[in-house]
Parts: C-alpha cells; sequence; structure tokens
C-alpha cells in the first residue's frame, strides 16, 4: 500500500465510519458464508466417499455371489 492509498483510506474512514463499518460487516458476513459452504461441501464429499465405498461393497457381495452361483451349477452337472 503507497502513503497515497493510506491517505485515501484515512479520509473515508474520517468522513463516513457508517459506511466502513457497513463494509467491514459486510466482509464478514461474506466470510461466514464461505466457512458454512466450505462446511457443507466437505459433509458432502463424505457422504459421496461413503456411498461410494458402500457401492463396491454391494459390488463386491453381488460377484462373490454370481461366483457361487457359477460354481454350484458347475457342480451340478
Amino acid at each position: 500500500m503507497t502513503d497515497a492509498d493510506i491517505t485515501m483510506l484515512s479520509r473515508l474512514v474520517e468522513s463516513s465510519p457508517v459506511i466502513v463499518l457497513v463494509c467491514l460487516a459486510f466482509i464478514v458476513l461474506l466470510l461466514r458464508w464461505h466457512h458454512r459452504m466450505e462446511q457443507r461441501l466437505e459433509q458432502k464429499d463424505e457422504q459421496i466417499i461413503r456411498l461410494h465405498r458402500e457401492n463396491i461393497q454391494a459390488m463386491h457381495e453381488i460377484t462373490t455371489a454370481v461366483n457361487r452361483l457359477t460354481e454350484a451349477l458347475r457342480n451340478a452337472r
């Protein structure tokens, strides 16, 4: 930041502190919203991973059942 930028910000704060407070409050609200969205995305990621693992387990169980059935049919002949 240059000295001119700092001077400009100082003048803004002196001339309209309410606007500065409103802007800061808005930034805080945006940061809180962003944090909540990140948490929701993490929960969704965890849910997707859990469902993926369940699907893999179910496919493994189906494959095992098909292999057993195939073996039983071969032995029945």
